[in-house]
Formats: structure tokens, C-alpha cells, sequence
């Protein structure tokens, strides 16, 4: 569960974009009329549909504000397994769109490198290297991630740790979140000088 912080600023999120929403709605109808209302020319289906047109353009434009203004942004998370834990710092990133096919889940992906003091080197450059066959002997849960990139399609390997919280500057505790793991064979600051690169939609 979120913090009542946390709450207020959903919230905050939805009734803005409803406002800003019904605003630009009311503007629109107070320029060029109300589109319900049939004239002699016969223009009242062509109004309605320039009405529904700009309203899917004004939900869109919505969304993405929301989203860059959540993207661009940084978090530490705190993640937990076994009798190790270790804190990153990690990019809120628009363009991370991976998830666990099974659950659902968000997928956090980090530099080898950040994650050796949790799991170790081996365990680390198995899981970044993505080798099936050595996964098999690890006492970790353990999940494939398919995903797309600019070369095709791909394989990584993620795993659940015991625990993973999420902090956010202005935010006095850390958030619980269900998230997996996949260390990626990068640099330690990769991700814009960042050693994680965490949903923004999962934040």
C-alpha cells in the first residue's frame, strides 16, 4: 500500500487532468458552438465529430504531460534479499515498458555491475547473460522477460527479490512494490548517469 502522500498526489493527478480536460471542452464549445445543436446548414454531424476528435487530442496530450512530467525523474530503491540490501538510484523512465508476462509485474533493469554487492559477481553475469542452462542450479526466482529491441527480438533474465521499496525525494518513507530484477552487461551510470532504470508508470 501507498503512503497517504502518495494518495493525495494521485488524486491530485486525476482531478487535474479531469479539469484541465473539461477546460479545454469548454473552450472548445464556446469558440465554435455546441455541436448538438442542428442548424439550417446541416452541419451538426460534422461539429460533433470535430468535438470527439479534439477530445481524444486534448485525453492524449493529457496523458503525455502526466508522463514526461513523471519521466525524467529519479528514485531510490531500496532492494532487499536474503540477509543483503542494497540502495540505487534509478531513472523513472517512460520508454521502460517491460513486465513480467506472468504476473504482470514491472521490471527494473540495472547495471551488473550495482548489483554484485546484493547477489555477487557469478550470480550477477549469470543473470545478465541471460545462460538458461546455469540459472537452473540458482536458489533464486528466477523469470525469462521477452522484449523488443532496435535489432529484434530479445531474452532477459529477472529476478523477485524478498523485498523492493521505492523512494521518491519528496517522500519521507519508502512505497513497497512487487518488481522484478534484470541486470543488464552495462555500464554502472548507463541509464543518464543513473545505475537503474525504473518504470515511471509503475511509480
Amino acid at each position: 500500500p501507498g503512503s497517504f502522500s502518495d494518495l493525495l498526489r494521485k488524486s491530485a493527478i486525476i482531478w487535474g487532468s479531469g479539469a484541465l480536460l473539461g477546460g479545454l471542452m469548454t473552450a472548445f464549445l464556446s469558440l465554435f458552438g455546441n455541436p448538438g445543436a442542428e442548424n439550417t446548414a446541416g452541419n451538426g454531424g460534422t461539429a460533433r465529430g470535430f468535438t470527439a476528435a479534439f477530445a481524444a487530442a486534448a485525453l492524449y496530450l493529457t496523458v503525455r504531460i502526466i508522463a514526461r512530467a513523471k519521466a525524467g525523474k529519479s528514485v531510490t530503491v531500496t532492494v532487499s534479499h536474503g540477509e543483503r540490501k542494497i540502495e540505487l538510484s534509478a531513472l523513472c523512465d517512460s520508454g521502460n515498458l517491460l513486465r513480467d508476462p506472468i504476473s504482470g509485474d514491472p521490471v527494473m533493469t540495472v547495471s551488473e555491475k550495482a548489483l554484485i554487492p546484493l547477489l555477487g559477481e557469478d550470480v550477477s553475469d549469470i543473470l545478465a547473460h541471460c545462460r538458461l542452462d546455469e540459472m537452473k542450479e540458482l536458489s533464486l526466482k528466477v523469470r525469462i522477460i521477452p522484449h523488443k529491441t532496435g535489432t529484434g527480438k530479445g531474452l532477459s533474465a529477472a529476478f523477485l527479490p524478498d523485498k523492493t521499496e521505492i523512494r521518491r525525494a519528496s517522500d519521507r518513507r519508502g512505497t513497497q512494490v512487487n518488481c522484478l530484477i534484470a541486470p543488464i552487461d552495462c555500464p554502472e551510470n548507463y541509464f543518464g548517469g543513473y545505475s537503474a532504470s525504473f518504470p515511471s508508470d509503475a511509480v
